[in-house]
């Protein structure tokens, strides 16, 4: 389940859409230690909306977005505390 002052759903799916191409996002799946077996879906769009309801169902969120900040800070508003 996800924290009170982080991203919702929707803004780290849009962040990872916006903001990471195939192989990068597969680097960060790398970096959070999730496998690509350990989540579905077909196109990489489908891959980046399995692995934000992966990471709320094994509590690795907070992490995915702190991932997601880190190498895109634009990506969130400013003023959001992670």
């Amino acid at each position: 389940m996800r924290q009170v002052g982080l991203p919702t759903r929707r803004e780290v799916l849009s962040a990872l859409n916006a903001g990471f191409d195939k192989g990068e996002f597969h680097g960060l799946l790398f970096e959070l230690g999730i496998g690509k077996n350990d989540i579905g879906g077909e196109s990489t769009a489908d891959q980046m909306r399995e692995c934000v309801e992966f990471a709320e169902r094994n509590g690795k969120y907070q992490d995915l977005v702190t991932a997601i900040a880190s190498k895109r800070p634009h990506l969130f508003n400013e003023s959001r505390r992670l």
